[in-house]
């Protein structure tokens, strides 16, 4: 009887035993109402919050270490190894050209020097009144049909590209490229 005003008091109380303590078959586990079983402890909280950046701490580095280290071998594998060169802009010519029986025509042209370095571009950066004084007079020299493409074109440039490396006294300067060229 003793157990049964226990229980009762017990039920009166807001607290609820087991199915097992109500039988009287099982220890005795006392419950507040409306209670539940936690899903989860704070420590396995904390374990699967770490895990979790763990993992994504692994992921972003690895990510990052493919982005930045893998495409760069794979380019240097599969492309040679070329010699850079710098191209240098020079100003606007507008120069008038030699023509036998026709009216006076002028060429208008932005001239850019492919050149070997960069330490030969500051060369001739300090030498440019010269490289262009030489520029115009084979420019003054040269009759309209030399500027036709492809031929006369080459053959100017060439002759160009060989007289700028004689006034620079070195071979710095490998080729020329006309960008907006226009007889006028």
């Amino acid at each position: 009887m003793e157990e049964s005003a226990n229980t009762t008091a017990e039920k009166e109380a807001g607290k609820h035993l087991s199915p097992e303590a109500e039988n009287g078959t099982g220890a005795a586990e006392e419950k507040p109402a409306g209670a539940r079983k936690p899903a989860l402890r704070r420590i396995e909280y904390l374990i699967l919050g770490l895990s979790v950046l763990l993992v994504m701490v692994l992921v972003g580095g690895g990510v990052f270490i493919w982005a930045r280290y893998l495409p760069a071998e794979k380019e240097k594998a599969h492309s040679p190894v070329l010699p850079q060169e710098t191209v240098l802009e020079l100003e606007t010519f507008f120069v008038p050209l030699k023509s036998q029986d026709e009216p006076e025509k002028f060429l208008r042209v932005k001239p850019a020097l492919e050149i070997t370095d960069r330490a030969s571009a500051r060369t001739v950066t300090k030498k440019m009144e010269q490289v262009r004084a030489t520029m115009l007079q084979i420019f003054l020299g040269a009759l309209p049909t030399e500027l036709d493409y492809p031929q006369g074109n080459k053959e100017l440039i060439d002759t160009m590209v060989s007289s700028l490396n004689r006034c620079l006294k070195e071979t710095m300067v490998t080729g020329i490229r006309f960008n907006n060229a226009e007889v006028l």
